[in-house]
């Protein structure tokens, strides 16, 4: 089951979120495989380019873009350019190696490509390969609850009296709104229901918590399958505490009138607002 969670970054494709995560321990989410993984899994092992650890990050992103229903032959593949993005290993992989894992790919996808020539789908793949902004959403938000489960803040232990729930929330949110490149962020309680495991109506009212006691500020209500937007307005943790969890940059966080605001370090600008 997949659910749009935010704005694409490719014309005005939407991004949808992944299967279904489990709870807050980090190494159970997105464990459910897709019916085909076993299948696709041994179509990329008999290619023999690609490790077993790696095969298996292919086979889930492989598995992931393989659509579920009817839709634009554009979109159905360059959500395969965006989930191949998501993987670090293929940063600089050549087009011969591409090729045949949009191969296998096609393998699944076929009755969603009839007709359709080879050639067509990797030109589309390619020129949509290069135009990835962003890897996947959902290995995005998977990536980032994971750092905020082991981001290190007992600041917030104080403050939130030692409530593990509300402290990871605060911390995911703050997560997303740090890597943002724009004033907000996006958050459905879809996404929040499913990474702490409760329903979306609770994971609502949790979101609303955060906005009544001035954590988050809402910038935009979300409507029908749109996640609702948000602005960080908490507290902030140090940069070392940042990059401890693998977010390293060369900026600062401040807060001002509220909102929160980021500004480069030395930088010949003036402040850059989230």
């Amino acid at each position: 089951m997949t659910t749009q969670d935010t704005e694409d970054t490719h014309d005005s494709h939407d991004v949808h979120e992944a299967e279904e995560a489990h709870a807050i321990d980090s190494s159970k989410l997105f464990q459910q495989k897709h019916q085909m993984y076993d299948q696709v899994l041994h179509a990329l092992r008999e290619l023999d380019d690609f490790s077993i650890p790696e095969c298996s990050c292919l086979s889930d992103a492989i598995c992931y873009a393989i659509p579920s229903h009817r839709g634009a032959f554009h979109e159905i593949v360059f959500k395969l350019a965006r989930a191949l993005r998501s993987l670090d290993f293929l940063e600089d992989i050549g087009h011969k190696h591409l090729k045949s894992i949009l191969r296998v790919w096609i393998q699944f996808t076929t009755s969603y490509l009839k007709d359709v020539k080879f050639i067509s789908i990797w030109s589309e793949f390619i020129v949509g390969w290069d135009k990835v902004k962003q890897p996947t959403q959902a290995d995005y938000l998977r990536g980032t609850f994971e750092k905020a489960v082991f981001l290190d803040w007992s600041e917030l232990e104080v403050q939130f009296e030692g409530d593990e729930e509300t402290i990871l929330l605060v911390k995911f949110c703050y997560l997303l709104q740090v890597q943002s490149k724009k004033n907000d962020f996006f958050l459905s309680c879809r996404t929040v229901g499913k990474f702490f495991g409760v329903d979306r109506n609770t994971a609502n009212k949790w979101l609303n918590m955060l906005v009544k006691t001035n954590v988050l500020e809402l910038a935009k209500r979300g409507s029908g399958y749109k996640a609702s937007r948000y602005i960080y307005a908490g507290d902030s943790c140090s940069e070392e505490q940042l990059a401890e969890v693998g977010i390293t940059n060369n900026t600062f966080r401040e807060h001002k009138n509220g909102k929160h605001k980021q500004r480069a370090k030395q930088s010949k600008d003036n402040s850059i607002p989230f």
